[in-house]
């Protein structure tokens, strides 16, 4: 999905903005899966937000809202070759718009360090058809006790962050938790919180700069206990139509100016 942002000042403190952009998605394709007892298995889940912003600065402070406009798409279907009287599982893919927002701010606390945290909303997503017909089987199998809801929900983050210059390096800190236990679906999955803390430097010379970042996170996938209702097929859709999460990451960028313009 492309991402798409205009901004435009106002006056010498307000500012608006507007964004279209994908902001997550997931996916997995085992449909050549041809190994006996391998279900050929299929999830797509796209997540895209129209963001209108209108913002506030002073000299050394600025706060900023953001109502969320969001659309998701999400299609799951596989073939269970025969388990339980069950083949092809398939419902089609299915959509909602769901709505929220964000809240933001900063402040300067002296030249070099500047402080700043945001709140983003949940947002209520309902995909009809998906998770309930996905899980049907294994409630008439008798692996689940119930089938699961359709409700897929975006959760709220909190973040905090930091800079600190000193000279031509700038250090960043960031924390962020998002709240996968609160959000209805993944709270169904056994999903957990999630912190997320990154790290970053920037060198800034004489027309080129250098940066590096680092990031940790936790994952919030937890495995369940066999011998909870439905903990076997809970870990099954978690470990098959979820895909892995990335728990460390690194990168390394920079950029150089060949002339004036």
């Amino acid at each position: 999905i492309p991402s798409v942002s205009l901004t435009s000042r106002i006056s010498d403190t307000l500012t608006f903005g507007i964004g279209m952009y994908g902001t997550s998605g997931m996916g997995v394709d085992y449909r050549t899966a041809t190994a006996p007892g391998l279900m050929q298995a299929q999830s797509n889940l796209q997540i895209m937000r129209f963001v209108p912003t209108l913002a506030y600065n002073e000299a050394n402070f600025g706060i900023g809202f953001s109502p969320i406009i969001q659309y998701g798409a999400l299609d799951i279907h596989y073939d269970m070759g025969g388990f339980a009287g069950y083949n092809g599982v398939v419902s089609g893919a299915s959509s909602d718009l769901g709505f929220g927002y964000s809240l933001g701010a900063y402040f300067d606390v002296s030249e070099d360090v500047t402080l700043a945290a945001s709140y983003t909303s949940a947002i209520d997503m309902k995909y009809d058809a998906q998770l309930s017909t996905a899980s049907g089987p294994f409630v008439a199998a008798g692996a689940l006790p119930s089938a699961f809801a359709d409700n897929l929900d975006q959760p709220a983050e909190l973040k905090a962050g930091i800079s600190y210059k000193m000279d031509n390096i700038t250090l960043t800190g960031d924390f962020k938790q998002i709240r996968w236990s609160d959000a209805d679906g993944y709270g169904d999955f056994g999903w957990e919180d999630q912190n997320v803390i990154s790290i970053g430097a920037k060198y800034q010379g004489n027309g080129y700069w250098v940066g590096a970042g680092y990031n940790k996170a936790d994952n919030p996938i937890k495995e369940q206990a066999m011998t909870a209702p439905g903990g076997l097929a809970t870990n099954m859709f978690n470990n098959l139509f979820f895909p892995a999460t990335t728990e460390q990451h690194f990168s390394i960028g920079g950029g150089y100016n060949l002339a004036k313009n």
